[in-house]
């Protein structure tokens, strides 16, 4: 019928952010790390919000309290792992077992992985919306990183896996199931282990938010012209 506007593709997509871990060579919390003001979980749960990801999940375990009081002051729920020792699979699969039965798809984060940035989530939905039957993940060069985007489609798949015999990237990270989605900003790769790493990643995000101010001075001065 003319003049009818079809219906867009709005589903809903949470967000899964793993935290779960010993942080075990860093000696503390990764999650907790510091970068400015901010701490990892919290540039995460930022570009998650910005790129409209909801409902969002914090997984915790070895550092449950401490994390859970950052979650608070954040107001994302924490969902604890148990089985922790098991990986980030036993991490994702508790995520998971949280969600609702009207989330369509999840993108997986990891809590060492702090720089991804908005824009970067939101070119994997568009992905996603436009073929809901891959998985998704973005690359720089030949390099993948995160957040994985999940559908619905493989959810049951995903729980019926083994964690102390398989990983989400054996099984769904190949060709024909997953799609490389190219991406320009490295800040899907960047992550960080021991303190030397954290240092680096401090370091490219001072460097980002300095180009960041020049980039919005040199906008008012040709606003102002």
């Amino acid at each position: 019928m003319a003049g009818v506007r079809k219906k867009r593709f709005r589903p809903i997509i949470a967000g899964l952010i793993l935290a779960a871990g010993e942080s075990k060579r860093f000696g503390r919390p990764k999650a907790l790390a510091q970068f400015g003001s901010q701490t990892a979980l919290s540039l995460l749960v930022g570009a998650a919000r910005a790129a409209k990801l909801d409902p969002l999940f914090v997984i915790v375990g070895h550092h449950a309290e401490d994390i859970r009081e950052e979650c608070r002051s954040l107001g994302v729920r924490a969902v604890v792992n148990d089985e922790w020792k098991w990986g980030q699979l036993s991490s994702l699969q508790a995520g998971l077992r949280a969600l609702s039965s009207s989330v369509q798809a999840v993108a997986m984060f990891l809590v060492d992985h702090p720089l991804v940035p908005e824009e970067t989530i939101k070119q994997l939905i568009r992905s996603y919306k436009s073929d809901p039957s891959k998985v998704y993940r973005p690359v720089v060069g030949r390099k993948g990183g995160h957040p994985a985007l999940f559908p619905r489609l493989f959810f049951d798949e995903l729980l019926r896996l083994d964690p102390r015999e398989k990983s989400a990237r054996d099984v769904f990270f190949k060709p024909g199931r997953c799609v490389d989605l190219k991406v320009e900003d490295a800040g899907a790769t960047l992550e960080f282990d021991t303190e030397e790493g954290y240092r680096g990643l401090q370091r490219i995000y001072g460097q980002k938010k300095s180009d960041k101010r020049q980039n919005a001075r040199k906008e008012v001065s040709l606003f102002e012209e």
